[in-house]
């Protein structure tokens, strides 16, 4: 998503400056009148438009507001840049300068994305998830039977296509979390544990199809993914591996444990959210290492200088949570780094998207 956003913004940024360019050009000439009538000017006008537009509605606010209106807008938005480049194209060189070819790479690009995530749905299959109140806002959805496991640093996009008929295609991402449901077995008079293979999904109910969600057995379920957030060798390589999670954000942390031998994990939640922290208690309980807040939060640079005294030469930190919590961890990290005491790795599995 990282490199998507920076392709985006640069090639806005393009558009804008050849816009503004050639306008310019055409003032100095004196035919702007004249041209700004001409279909290509009017189709190249639509296309920077919708790129404009594209960008300011991508933004986290705007994304947070309503995840479902802002992905309708963008496919919506992305048609209209490509069919507007088109007949910019079209209009103006009549195919004579090869400019075409540029809008059929794109478009290549954009049919092989969509073919790929068809490709993922039908390998996983249509599954039946079960979904748990857990809090007055959150719930969590356990989906049997994925055969991947839920590695560091993945998120998979998730359709409920039953919640909404009218709008089936939505999706939303969510961080994934080990499945830890087991079966008990009687086998000649012996009881064996069998381990069930799935995920399970932690979701804040919010707006949109989110808030949709609610106490349900057999809950019609696609997966697209599994997707990776960032590159996390970095941090599984140091010595000490700190993991600092607020709220639901321990969801994206979790999967580090079970990949790193020396693991502490710093969790802080609000006291309204001690449904998450009951419905975890099985999945923490083979850390030993691990503080838990209900209702008050940790002062992290106190935590980050305990941490750097005990003479690690390599600490990692992943961080997931609120912007304000990644954001002071990003900084403080950044200050014990420069300190030069110790070499530190950083991951911010943030809820961005």
């Amino acid at each position: 998503m990282l490199l998507h956003r920076w392709v985006a913004r640069i090639f806005t940024l393009q558009v804008i400056l050849h816009s503004i360019l050639e306008f310019i050009l055409y003032h100095r000439k004196g035919e702007v009148d004249a041209e700004q009538k001409e279909p290509y000017w009017i189709w190249g006008a639509v296309a920077t438009v919708a790129c404009c537009i594209m960008v300011v509605i991508s933004t986290l606010y705007f994304r947070r507001k309503s995840y479902e209106i802002f992905l309708i807008l963008h496919i919506l938005l992305a048609i209209f840049v490509i069919a507007g480049s088109w007949y910019h194209v079209e209009f103006r060189y009549e195919r004579k300068w090869g400019y075409e070819f540029w809008l059929y790479a794109t478009c290549a690009v954009w049919f092989f994305d969509r073919l790929m995530r068809v490709a993922r749905l039908a390998k996983n299959g249509v599954k039946r998830a079960e979904v748990t109140q857990i809090t007055d806002n959150i719930v969590r959805i356990d989906i049997k039977d994925v055969r991947w496991d839920a590695n560091p640093g993945r998120h998979a996009y998730v359709y409920f296509p039953t919640l909404n008929a009218l709008r089936p295609w939505e999706n939303h991402p969510f961080s994934v979390v080990p499945y830890c449901a087991a079966s008990v077995e009687k086998t000649r008079g012996r009881h064996i544990k069998l381990s069930v293979a799935g995920i399970s999904l932690y979701v804040r109910r919010s707006t949109g199809l989110t808030k949709a969600l609610q106490l349900h057995k057999d809950l019609v379920t696609l997966i697209d993914g599994p997707y990776r957030n960032n590159s996390t060798s970095g941090v599984l390589k140091t010595d000490r591996l700190i993991l600092i999670a607020g709220g639901i954000g321990v969801t994206a942390v979790l999967p580090f444990i079970a990949h790193h031998t020396n693991v502490k994990l710093f969790w802080s939640v609000k006291a309204s959210s001690q449904g998450l922290v009951d419905s975890l208690s099985d999945v923490l309980q083979d850390l030993s290492e691990k503080e838990v807040r209900v209702g008050s939060r940790f002062n992290i640079q106190d935590l980050l200088e305990r941490e750097e005294a005990e003479d690690w030469q390599r600490i990692g930190v992943v961080v997931c949570g609120p912007g304000t919590l990644c954001d002071d961890v990003r900084s403080l990290v950044a200050k014990r780094a420069r300190s030069g005491v110790a070499s530190w790795e950083l991951d911010v599995e943030a809820f961005s998207w």
